[in-house]
């Protein structure tokens, strides 16, 4: 939304509201409000003892960190930030493999230097894969 356009309003409380930060700021803004409206929130009577599905149910979700709606945004960017990345690296990993089926056989030191830029580019896809995986952990917690 913000490649298209040069402002970004919001519908906030009933009232538009201009938003100069973009989607960041409208969900800190987001963020702020569920906090503020759980704060001044009186607390909902406990469940009996006799409900122990419940309550081991709550004890799960509490133990459960979860994200803002900034935190997600961000992350989901840079998740699909490293999957153009990831989608690069395949096809410079297969044009580096074209040059080295069209290197001489012969040419100890040629294929030597196209093996070396291979084996970078796909120890930098591994660092990459792992950092996907990790990002994708945080966001499905």
């Amino acid at each position: 939304m913000e490649r298209v356009t040069d402002d970004q309003f919001a519908l906030l409380d009933g009232k538009i509201r201009h938003v100069p930060g973009g989607v960041d700021e409208y969900l800190r803004l987001l963020d702020d409000r569920s906090d503020a409206s759980a704060t001044s929130k009186p607390e909902k009577s406990k469940p009996k003892q006799g409900s122990s599905d419940q309550s081991s149910a709550d004890a799960v979700g509490a133990s459960k960190p979860t994200l803002s709606r900034a935190e997600e945004y961000s992350l989901k960017k840079e998740l699909t930030a490293i999957e153009r990345k990831l989608r690069t690296f395949g096809k410079k990993a297969e044009e580096i493999r074209v040059e080295m089926r069209a290197t001489d056989p012969s040419d100890y030191i040629a294929l030597g230097d196209v093996q070396r830029q291979l084996h970078n580019l796909e120890r930098e896809t591994s660092d990459l894969e792992d950092e996907w995986l990790e990002l994708s952990e945080r966001l499905s917690q």
